[in-house]
């Protein structure tokens, strides 16, 4: 297998493809970027709000055993078109239609309900439920299954990542509390999150969106941390998720180590050349790998294996940035209120009326890239920088964020209160108990964990924990 490659561009990128099948899949990339680069117009629409999302979920028992590959894909198969499969055989992904300029947040909320019902009547039907949390927390990694028969291109470029990793740096302890090793692809396929997919108005407007997005994110990761425990362990990370990714799949080198970010997740800049936000930049960034010797597919793979926190996708007419770093949350109506913050906050930023022209200053990266390591590691129990890049303690800057949120939103013209009972709004229902008790989800559900696992084994203890997470056929509407 040829390793590194300096083939068209591609300069100490690892590579699963090789000779005249790898020439020929990143000839077509860099054509398909040139015609992207060449025609901004066909990007170009009116909507200021469209977006829709996809909502990772385990396929659980009822003695939260996974689900088979097998199980998994009848289930997809009797919706394919709002239902895929992930690298793990028992993890099924929903999709959304998208909305555009929605009246009001419950428009998304009728959208995503009605897709979750429908993945949990079809999983019903195998005798499965749906979990909402940021990892599948009861199997270990050697009982992990993977998506794709021997020979498939799953098990080849899960094998292929495990090999160019480079273990002699990454530690072979992960945790706090308790610890794994987290040199492994499979843990990548262990984790669970909501996706917003928020069209951009053009390829400018995608890449200044991609970069407030980042910014803002760890906002919402400190708010949403839901992913601390795995194979049984309390970890002590509110949202190992992306930390964990970062690990499983660190392809640098040694002399990288220190100066480049790793592939997944973190990024060292912002995206853009000299003060200019262009789409150039973003492109160069990618540094693709390819999986399948289809030229088609060039583009789509590239920017797929691009695991970074905020990406941009594209279909025919509209660029997409695509928010990813966040955990699924317990209920739909959190997902929506993590989702309602990022979109009213980027709103926010780009109103050109309140911070002139060019929108909000973006903050000092080295500050961002400190508030994701808190947020994911801490949840709202620490101190972040605020947008002014001022340090406070991370429930007070998390509750002025939302503010401007909520000014985004009406920005919009968005409503965010009226289909939400009693005098709260959506951010107070929904995220309101979190920032007065300075506690997400995954940081309650390990310490209710670490409880009562004293009683009772460690298994059952979790099947308690979890149950709450849980969504069934029965318990949808």
């Amino acid at each position: 297998m040829q390793l590194r490659v300096d083939v068209f561009g591609i300069e100490d990128v690892p590579q699963l493809l090789e000779g005249e099948e790898l020439e020929e899949v990143h000839a077509a990339f860099q054509q398909q970027v040139e015609e992207i680069e060449q025609n901004p117009s066909r990007f170009e629409n009116s909507e200021e709000l469209k977006a829709g999302f996809e909502v990772e979920y385990a396929l659980l028992d009822q003695e939260n055993e996974q689900a088979s590959e097998e199980t998994r894909d009848r289930i997809k198969d009797r919706d394919d078109e709002i239902l895929d499969s992930e690298l793990a055989a028992s993890v099924i992904e929903a999709q959304t239609d998208p909305v555009s300029e929605p009246e009001s947040l419950d428009e998304f909320e009728n959208e995503l309900v009605q897709k979750e019902e429908r993945t949990a009547e079809l999983a019903a039907e195998e005798g499965f439920d749906l979990l909402r949390y940021g990892t599948n927390p009861f199997p270990t990694v050697d009982e992990f299954e993977r998506s794709g028969d021997e020979g498939t291109r799953y098990e080849l470029f899960a094998n292929f990542l495990d090999e160019v990793r480079n273990d002699g740096m990454v530690h072979d302890r992960f945790g706090i509390n308790e610890s794994f090793d987290p040199r492994d692809i499979h843990y990548s396929g262990m984790i669970a999150s909501t996706q917003t997919n928020l069209q951009a108005q053009s390829l400018d407007d995608a890449v200044d969106k991609a970069n407030y997005g980042y910014m803002f994110a760890p906002f919402a990761e400190a708010l949403g941390a839901n992913a601390r425990i795995m194979e049984q362990k309390d970890t002590g990370i509110s949202d190992m998720r992306m930390p964990v990714w970062e690990r499983s799949a660190d392809l640098r080198e040694y002399e990288d180590f220190g100066e480049e970010a790793p592939r997944a997740g973190k990024m060292g800049s912002y995206i853009g050349k000299e003060n200019s936000h262009d789409i150039e930049d973003y492109f160069e960034r990618l540094e693709p790998i390819y999986v399948a010797p289809d030229p088609d597919s060039a583009l789509d793979q590239a920017i797929d294996n691009n695991w970074k926190d905020i990406n941009i996708k594209f279909t025919d007419d509209a660029a997409l940035v695509e928010l990813r770093p966040f955990s699924t949350q317990p209920s739909v109506r959190e997902d929506l209120a993590l989702s309602a913050f990022m979109v009213g906050r980027i709103a926010y930023a780009q109103d050109e009326e309140i911070h002139g022209p060019g929108g909000e200053e973006l903050m000092d990266i080295g500050k961002v890239n400190r508030n994701r390591y808190t947020a994911m590691h801490n949840g709202l129990d620490e101190k972040l920088y605020d947008s002014s890049g001022n340090q406070r303690q991370a429930s007070k800057v998390v509750q002025d964020e939302l503010e401007y949120a909520r000014k985004g939103l009406d920005r919009l013209g968005v409503d965010y209160e009226r289909f939400v009972a009693g005098d709260n709004d959506l951010f107070d229902e929904a995220l309101g108990e979190r920032i007065e008790k300075e506690k997400t989800p995954g940081d309650r559900s390990a310490e209710r964990y670490d409880d009562l696992r004293q009683q009772m084994p460690d298994e059952e203890a979790l099947a308690e924990v979890m149950d709450p997470y849980k969504v069934s056929d029965r318990n949808t509407a």
